[in-house]
């Protein structure tokens, strides 16, 4: 089997780290593997030295208008030939920029295409968004005969019920995360001096500081958490835009000494090891990579969630009361006040933390996730090769 999976570019991100995740587990499954995107690879560990890489090339155009499709027409072709010379069997998307070339390409060329969603409704790019939003959109899905991928039970659920995706062409595989490379372990006490830490519980979020991210709603909460857990601390893992921006937030309210920055950082399992309780803030909080991680490293969990809607996207990792909480974003105090208290209370936090690891191990391994994509290739090809038998007889 020779699979393709696409990409735009492999810059930090979560969709990035899936697709390279997934291309090294094929690759140890005895499958080719096509890398298709355009750039460096930031992220580090890269691709296996026996993943194939394709450049498309950058498209000069936004949106998938009838110009975008006259003007970046070469990148179609050279995706196009690529998949029949080089005898593709499945083609995998996770975003739709260069992926709608691939779609075409399959549809030409008879190759079953999955997309696999890595973002929520809410926060996708426009012509993401576009595609699963709109009839015209829907159309062009059911006439490239796109096969989805859903990660979680949330994006099933969003599949057919908010972009109307009918669920005969759904497959559900639970996206999980490396389960030996990330487990309870104690903490790093050289780490921890180095960064600056006190003896103090830690909450921790690993993320670039980007708006999206949603750093913000934690700042905001930060006095109130102080106040019920007067010795608490925040690691901020990552570095982007919003920096200079939380750095002036945390000064203004008065916590700039309870917030260590400490930048961009690959050791992530063990600065993961430092936190006592894990918050994920970011806007759409489903099934985020490094929330996977907390989970399989036995982290309690706090979600912020903005209305019903997100509190059913953390439903998929926040059982409430078991392994966490899911706090309110509009509401600072209240949040503040709910982490602050499971923050001091180290009895509580660490039994939320022994349930968030039992949560991992049913649900959310790695190597589940990977043997079920490979099922579902297999039987979409099967599928298409009983189709095609049939045809021919």
């Amino acid at each position: 089997m020779h699979v393709m999976l696409l990409c735009n570019e492999m810059r930090l991100g979560g969709a990035e780290r899936y697709t390279i995740d997934l291309a090294n587990s094929l690759i140890e499954r005895g499958v080719t593997v096509t890398m298709s995107y355009d750039g460096p690879v930031t992220h580090v560990p890269g691709p296996l030295p026996q993943v194939r890489r394709f450049e498309p090339g950058r498209s000069s155009q936004r949106g998938l208008g009838l110009r975008r499709l006259y003007v970046d027409r070469e990148v179609g072709k050279r995706v196009a030939r690529y998949v029949r010379d080089e005898k593709v069997d499945v083609i995998n998307t996770v975003m739709l920029d260069t992926g709608i070339w691939a779609w075409l390409a399959g549809r030409l060329h008879h190759v079953p295409v999955f997309h696999t969603p890595m973002g929520v409704v809410p926060t996708l790019a426009r012509l993401e968004k576009a595609m699963v939003s709109t009839r015209s959109g829907r159309g062009f899905i059911r006439a490239m005969r796109v096969w989805f991928i859903a990660i979680s039970r949330y994006y099933g659920w969003e599949l057919v019920n908010r972009t109307r995706i009918p669920e005969s062409v759904i497959r559900y595989a639970n996206l999980g995360t490396n389960l030996r490379a990330f487990q309870p372990r104690p903490a790093n006490p050289e780490l921890r001096a180095a960064l600056g830490l006190s003896d103090g519980p830690v909450l921790g979020i690993i993320a670039r500081l980007d708006a999206v991210k949603g750093h913000h709603k934690l700042m905001a909460a930060m006095p109130a958490i102080v106040r019920e857990c007067p010795n608490a601390q925040w690691l901020l893992v990552g570095d982007g835009p919003q920096r200079t921006v939380l750095e002036a937030q945390a000064e203004s309210l008065g916590v700039r000494d309870r917030c260590i920055f400490t930048g961009w950082r690959t050791d992530t399992s063990d600065l993961m090891a430092l936190c006592d309780v894990y918050v994920q803030t970011t806007d759409g909080p489903n099934l985020g990579l490094s929330a996977l991680q907390a989970l399989a490293q036995g982290r309690a969990l706090a979600v912020f969630a903005a209305d019903p809607l997100e509190e059913r996207m953390a439903a998929d990792t926040v059982v409430e009361g078991v392994n966490g909480h899911t706090v309110p974003t509009g509401h600072p105090e209240q949040a503040g006040q709910t982490i602050g208290r499971l923050l001091a209370d180290r009895e509580r936090f660490e039994r939320m933390g022994q349930a968030s690891r039992r949560l991992a191990e049913e649900q959310y391994d790695w190597e589940l996730h990977t043997a079920r994509v490979l099922d579902i290739y297999a039987e979409r090809l099967n599928g298409a090769t009983v189709k095609a038998a049939s045809a021919s007889s």
